[in-house]
């Protein structure tokens, strides 16, 4: 017999996610997007998945050998600290959580697995710069929205 794929809608709201991803980046703004996407992980019984993206170095670096040993140091530290982020009480409180890393520039990465995973909703932070800082560093969260192939909730925290 085949499973049944988790319905997206519910008769009270409308909508009811059965996978949420949740880009992790271990910063302060972050910390309310997860707050946020574990609470609605517990209320729909979702799946819930951490992303970690290492985005390369924004300038070339001296001696390209390296690279490789650098991006395998920087998975590991990534996957124990999600693994002990994993561990926290509220994420225990989600029946089903599981960890990706992917590398390369957040925001299309993001999306990226949202559509290989078919994600319903998208849980993320948005630093708040404003000004010259968000020419200077660009919005994640802003490309996220523009080419998610699903629902985002963006956080607002930060500088405001």
């Amino acid at each position: 017999m085949k499973k049944k794929a988790p319905s997206r809608k519910s008769a009270a709201t409308g909508f009811h996610p059965g996978l949420i991803l949740a880009p992790v980046d271990f910063s302060n703004p972050n910390k309310d997007a997860l707050k946020q996407a574990v609470q609605l992980a517990r209320q729909y019984g979702a799946k819930l998945r951490l992303l970690h993206v290492i985005e390369p170095p924004p300038y070339p670096e001296f001696g390209y050998a390296h690279i490789a040993a650098k991006e395998a140091r920087l998975k590991r530290v990534a996957a124990q600290r999600l693994q002990e982020l994993r561990a926290q009480a509220p994420l225990r409180s989600v029946s089903e959580v599981d960890i990706v890393i992917r590398y390369g520039r957040a925001s299309s990465e993001i999306v990226t697995e949202a559509a290989d995973s078919k994600a319903d909703l998208i849980v993320l932070a948005t630093h708040g710069y404003t000004g010259l800082f968000h020419v200077l560093l660009g919005s994640t969260a802003e490309q996220v929205v523009r080419g998610a192939p699903c629902p985002v909730w963006v956080e607002r925290t930060g500088n405001k």
